[in-house]
Parts: structure tokens; C-alpha cells; sequence
């Protein structure tokens, strides 16, 4: 057995020694005891497994479409400021503008459904 030191802040978090400035209860453990997904009840001295929730598919499809987004903006990036330059090409400008309608199209999406169907980015 060996001691390891608990916090009471989430009953997760562990250490080998007393940290000075966190909350900490002794907790003695089997010797090859690695932790892990694993929270701790005080009451009854055992360790439980820790659930990990799933993301919601509604937390799932807001993820992609941010990450659609950024990706957008980043391809389009470089034509914004040949446009705020007043160096953009007539079809920079176009692309520009197709960018910007795929965004607002993603922007549109109703998250909450589990059958979206996702707009083609444009062209670059």
C-alpha cells in the first residue's frame, strides 16, 4: 500500500506528496494503483470510474461547422486584404464573395438536426 494525496476540489486529481496551497486528503492505494479515469468517494472509501459525458450530436455539428468556418476564413484571408488594399483581382473579388456566401450558408445550418447536409466549399 502508499499513500497519495486527493484534492477536494474535484476528488480526481491526485499526488504523490502534499502540495503546499491545495486540498488535499491522504488516501492510501494497492501499490500499482495508476488512477486514471477514476474519482474518488470520501464517504466510502473507494474509487469509482470517472464517466467521460459524449458530446451531443447538436455539440458535435457545431464543432464541424466552426471548424468549416475557419478554414473559410483562412483560405479567404489573404483576398480580404488585397481587397482593403485595393489590390484585389476581379477574381479575387468573386472569390471573395463565394466564400463569404459558403460561410453565411454554414452560418444558416440548424445545428440541432442529425441529417444536415454541408455545403461544398468554393473553388480557391
Amino acid at each position: 500500500m502508499k499513500t497519495i494525496y486527493v484534492s477536494t476540489l474535484d476528488y480526481r486529481s491526485f499526488a504523490a506528496q502534499e502540495i503546499d496551497g491545495w486540498p488535499t486528503i491522504p488516501v492510501e492505494v494497492p501499490g500499482d494503483f495508476s488512477g486514471g479515469a477514476k474519482k474518488y468517494d470520501p464517504k466510502t472509501n473507494t474509487w469509482t470510474d470517472d464517466v467521460i459525458p459524449q458530446p451531443t450530436q447538436e455539440q458535435l455539428n457545431t464543432g464541424k461547422r466552426d471548424s468549416l468556418i475557419i478554414q473559410a476564413q483562412q483560405v479567404s484571408s489573404d483576398w480580404n486584404t488585397d481587397l482593403l488594399l485595393g489590390i484585389a483581382t476581379d477574381d479575387e473579388k468573386q472569390k471573395l464573395i463565394n466564400m463569404r456566401q459558403y460561410i453565411k450558408q454554414l452560418q444558416a445550418l440548424d445545428m440541432t438536426k442529425s441529417d444536415i447536409t454541408w455545403p461544398d466549399m468554393p473553388a480557391t
